[in-house]
């Protein structure tokens, strides 16, 4: 649902450039509060690229750039939707199968840049 309002917004602006980055939560933050005392809930990484792969699956602005390369994106994207967007989005495809949330938690620290 997110991802679909996401790329509404985008579609109805029509941004010549879109840069795409993951909340991060840091120490000592309301949010780290929140989600310390159950009032937030962070998605998993699984859902995280499901929802970027949504978003740029029904981006209909060809000439647009996207940028997806933060250090808090685990996977790194960039280029044309018109020309990229069939390989970033099988790129998104490839890591939802394959990630391992449980690994993927020990080894990526998005409270740290």
């Amino acid at each position: 649902e997110s991802g679909l309002a996401v790329a509404d917004l985008i579609n109805k602006t029509k941004p010549k450039m879109t840069r795409l980055a993951t909340l991060s939560v840091f120490e000592g933050t309301e949010l780290e509060q929140d989600i310390k005392e159950g009032r937030f809930v962070l998605p998993g990484e699984k859902e995280v690229l499901t929802e970027e792969k949504t978003i740029i699956e029904n981006i209909e602005l060809p000439e647009m750039h996207l940028w997806a390369c933060h250090i808090t994106n685990s996977v790194r994207l960039e280029g044309y939707i018109g020309r990229d967007k069939e390989w970033m989005v099988a790129k998104l495809e490839k890591n939802i199968e394959t990630m391992d949330d449980e690994q993927f938690a020990k080894t990526f620290k998005r409270n740290i840049l």
